[in-house]
This record gives C-alpha cells, sequence and structure tokens, in this order.
C-alpha cells in the first residue's frame, strides 16, 4: 500500500510527498529495528556475537582481527613514544646546540628526569635529563 502511495505521488511530481512517506517508512523501520535490538553483552560475558546482529559470522571475525590489530598498533605507538621522544632532536643545553641520542636511564622518577646522550655541536658526547634540554626551534 505505501509502494502505491509513492509511486501516486511521483507520477503527480508531488516528490515532496513521496519524500515525506519514504523518510516516515525509514523512521518507523529505524525504530522498530533500536527497540528489538539486544543489549550489549555484560562485561566479563562477551560472546562471539561482536555486532550484536543475533549470530556470529565473517562479520564478527573480522571485527574480532580488526580489533585485534588496532590495539598491538596503538600499544606499539605508545611504546614507541614514549621510548623515542627525544631521540633524533635538536636541542639546546646551556645556550649550545646537539642532537639527542639514545635514552640511558632516569635520574628520578618524575617526567622530565629521562636521561639522554647529546652529541654535542662540537663533537663532545654529554649526558643531560630532558629537564636540562630545549628543543631547538630554527
Amino acid at each position: 500500500m505505501m509502494s502505491k502511495i509513492i509511486i501516486n505521488s511521483i507520477i503527480d511530481e508531488k516528490f515532496a510527498d513521496a519524500k515525506q512517506v519514504i523518510e516516515n517508512a525509514l523512521y518507523e523501520k529505524l525504530m522498530n529495528t533500536l527497540d528489538e535490538k539486544r543489549g550489549l553483552d555484560p562485561v566479563g560475558k562477551e560472546d562471539d556475537d561482536i555486532d550484536n546482529d543475533g549470530d556470529s559470522d565473517e562479520t564478527d571475525s573480522y571485527l574480532k582481527n580488526r580489533r585485534k590489530v588496532v590495539t598491538k598498533a596503538v600499544n606499539k605507538e605508545e611504546v614507541d613514544l614514549d621510548e623515542d621522544h627525544m631521540t633524533g632532536k635538536t636541542v639546546l643545553i646551556a645556550g649550545k646546540k646537539g642532537v639527542v641520542g639514545k635514552e640511558i636511564g632516569k635520574d628520578g622518577d618524575t617526567e622530565g628526569d629521562e636521561k639522554y646522550e647529546v652529541k654535542m655541536e662540537d663533537g663532545s658526547v654529554i649526558q643531560a635529563t630532558a629537564r636540562e634540554m630545549e628543543i631547538f626551534q630554527g
């Protein structure tokens, strides 16, 4: 019956009416689907139906693998950032330029206490904490 209304509206060039009927039908279908939708799995009691569509299929396998890959990439990125966030940067220490090498330890327990080898412009290698360095802007 709805199809006839839509088709007749289009034939009569009442496109706004046809559009409204279609939008109402889609909205009603969406609301019905949301009412029927299963809730999320309780924490600790997750099942293999990742997308909560009522079955476990290749979509769920894809989503499970995708989450695993993304989690691995995020964890790797965080480790890389933590380990090497200063390495290779040009810095100023007491007004002299140098390039930060590898991290060699910590000089305390707070942010900025990381200790690095720094190769200075004159060729000497010194040890300095992140707190003692200023990123060179030039």
